[in-house]
């Protein structure tokens, strides 16, 4: 999710950034689902976790690390609504089977991460970028974009 946020904003992450990002994210990650949020409190964590270390650790403004948020968050709800949901369905498996079962429950969510390993693919193999950081204000430092 770090390097599609950013990528799709034609921001690309140094590797120290991207793993320390995805590290520390992953952690957080963990932390906030430990928890067990009620009504999906952890998404809104996670994203304003995303968005502060992008203002920490990719140095970028607030509303470019919040847009980058968005997207990656984006390309992950639709992996879990146009693709992992509809399969499971037709599977015919139910959201308590998917939960209590540990195999099915990787094998959708390889599923709903797909879209952002083929958006990981397009913004590396093409410099695929949906809207320019310029646009929002960010102006990189030199070789940062």
């Amino acid at each position: 999710m770090s390097y599609v946020g950013y990528g799709l904003l034609g921001i690309k992450l140094e590797k120290k950034q991207l793993l320390l990002h995805a590290i520390i994210y992953w952690l957080g990650g963990v932390l906030f689902r430990s928890l067990e949020c009620l009504f999906g409190w952890h998404v809104l964590l996670l994203i304003a976790l995303y968005a502060l270390l992008g203002v920490i650790l990719v140095q970028v403004p607030i509303q470019v690390s919040f847009c980058a948020a968005s997207l990656a968050f984006l390309c992950l709800a639709l992996g879990e609504f146009a693709l992992a949901m509809p399969v499971a369905t037709l599977l015919g498996w139910s959201s308590q089977q998917v939960v209590e079962s540990q195999t099915l429950s990787i094998v959708v969510g390889w599923m709903s991460i797909s879209i952002l390993l083929v958006l990981v693919f397009a913004i590396w193999r093409f410099n695929l970028v949906l809207v320019n950081a310029s646009v929002l204000g960010y102006k990189p430092r030199q070789g940062k974009m």
